[in-house]
């Protein structure tokens, strides 16, 4: 992590210029992930590499106080938790030595075996005491050799400019580019020379929000976003979001908060074919708060065209034991547009044409405990989802899987319910030594689907993080385990369980030079989930990070 304040004013016409290149794109706003498998095991390549990446480390959020205000930069060093949506519980955070002092800029670089790539950079621009930019770049990619075609590469580009006005106001702009390139391998049957391989998706997004930082008069704490994103394949796909939501929230007193939001939400696909997915979402709360109890009520108004929908938003927590045992139920649900987007997130290899797109309608119940036992937080808590048109992929040859072509996935939708359990846990052994752990277990029945297809059921995840040498010498380990997941009968690679396990560590030399290597999938497992569509065993990536005053 680093931190600096520093004051140059020569910069701000700079930084204009890189914004306004910046906004002169086209943009849209993603809707979040799959509800039904939105599962990561770190570390383990299943075709992408940008979300398996150990030691992470991306600009964070400014922290900022009334004047005088002290900009924080920082760059997080992190584990991706394994979870489902809503119900997300993610370990917490980990105590370690101070490290060496915050900086503005960073690089980190490093190759491995099989061939594989890193490159990422960083810097904050600090204008004047009111004004500030990021801009941030992040590059990687395989190319495997043991699997023919078995290459990858993402790609990120993002930048923002933050503005603080002497009346309490923060207003954010942003803009930013992604690309991710996948190919095509293990086809049924060999396939011509001829045959298109690849797939190309170009995402760019523009957007900016205005909130109060600051107590206005009026005592109501406000957020405004508009967002939009833009994305086109190399088969004539576009997927066009565009979104607005704001909330206001008002205090009575010590107890009382008031809560008000809305939303309009846009998605535009098309390949030939355009399907259309919009809805306004209406979301009044009130809550009572004290040190024992919170009490939230309210409720959910969405519409789509002619669907309606009116959903409970209501949750209680009691502290049966101050800090260590509380008890916590509620009810709330969420439409959940589903577009190329959120699926080339959860699976790349899709198929050139869709069907049909519908929007998933989501009642959720749950209830669970949590709290802080000297020492060592948990949070358990299970629950109950009915689920209207939730998509699950299909392979797009499922006559004859085995014509000339690769095999590409497409998503049908059936209504399900879903019954889940869920235990994270974080504790110190010792001063600088952090374990965690995080267990999820889903049952999901569907209404016309014989089994949910390719959604693992069960997933454990162990690790630990231990930082020596006042934070110069940081070390990891991590377990991860997805059981095999339900597929159609057919003749393919079946899928299978996977056991995982990675060691990382960095050292830094000097406060500006270190060096990192991280040891991935040391059993060697080759998971496959999606059929013949094996993932990369062991690999081995090893580089060194500067950071710039």
């Amino acid at each position: 992590m680093f931190n600096t304040m520093i004051s140059n004013r020569n910069l701000s016409g700079k930084v204009f210029l890189f914004m306004l290149f910046l906004f002169a794109s086209k943009t849209g706003f993603a809707q979040g992930e799959l509800p039904t498998s939105e599962v990561e095991v770190v570390k383990r390549f299943e075709a992408r590499l940008v979300e398996s990446e150990k030691l992470k480390i991306e600009p964070g959020n400014v922290s900022v106080d009334p004047l005088p205000l002290d900009y924080e930069y920082q760059v997080l060093d992190h584990t991706e938790p394994v979870s489902y949506e809503p119900a997300e519980i993610k370990p917490r955070g980990y105590r370690i030595e101070k490290g060496p002092d915050v900086y503005q800029g960073f690089l980190k670089a490093g190759a491995g075996w099989p061939l594989n790539y890193l490159g990422q950079a960083g810097y904050r621009f600090d204008i004047d005491r009111t004004k500030q930019a990021n801009i941030f770049a992040d590059l990687r990619g395989l190319n495997d050799g043991k699997i023919e075609n078995r290459e990858v590469m993402n790609m990120r580009l993002n930048g923002d400019y933050n503005f603080y006005t002497r009346n309490g106001i923060k207003i954010d702009a942003f803009a930013g580019y992604r690309k991710d390139t996948y190919k095509y391998y293990n086809p049924p049957i060999e396939v011509d020379s001829t045959t298109a391989n690849k797939v190309n998706y170009n995402d760019i997004h523009i957007g900016t929000s205005i909130r109060n930082y600051q107590k206005n008069n009026f005592g109501i704490d406000f957020e405004l976003d508009i967002e939009g994103k833009f994305l086109n394949t190399n088969y004539a796909q576009k997927n066009n979001t565009f979104n607005i939501q704001g909330k206001a929230e008002k205090s009575f007193g010590e107890h009382w908060f008031l809560n008000v939001g809305l939303g309009s939400y846009n998605d535009t696909y098309s390949d030939g074919d355009k399907f259309k997915q919009n809805y306004f979402a209406f979301n009044p709360t009130l809550k009572y708060a004290t040190g024992r109890l919170q009490i939230k009520g309210g409720i959910l108004l969405l519409s789509s065209g002619s669907d309606a929908s009116l959903k409970p938003d209501a949750e209680i927590e009691v502290g049966i034991l101050p800090n260590q045992l509380h008890a916590f139920a509620g009810a709330d649900g969420r439409y959940k547009i589903n577009s190329i987007r959120s699926f080339m997130n959860e699976n790349p290899f899709l198929a050139h044409e869709m069907d049909s797109l519908k929007i998933t309608n989501i009642n959720h119940y749950y209830g669970g405990v949590k709290g802080n036992f000297y020492g060592v937080n948990y949070n358990l808590q299970g629950g109950y989802r009915l689920m209207k048109n939730l998509p699950v992929f299909q392979l797009n040859y499922p006559a004859d899987p085995f014509t000339e072509g690769y095999l590409l996935y497409h998503p049908i939708f059936d209504d399900a319910t879903n019954i889940y359990g869920e235990l994270s846990v974080s504790m110190p052994l010792l001063d600088h030594l952090n374990v965690y752990t995080l267990v999820r277990y889903d049952h999901f029945k569907m209404d016309e689907l014989e089994k949910p297809f390719y959604i693992p059921s069960t997933k454990v995840q162990l690790g630990a993080k231990y930082s020596m040498m006042n934070g110069r010498l940081n070390l990891g380990m991590d377990f991860n385990f997805l059981s095999a997941v339900d597929y159609p009968d057919n003749e393919l690679k079946k899928p299978n369980a996977v056991f995982d396990v990675n060691l990382n560590g960095e050292y830094l030399f000097t406060d500006h030079f270190g060096v990192f290597l991280q040891l991935n999938n040391l059993a060697d497992s080759h998971y496959i989930r999606w059929q013949n569509y094996e993932s990369l065993g062991l690999n081995v990536l090893a580089g060194i990070s500067m950071r710039f005053k």
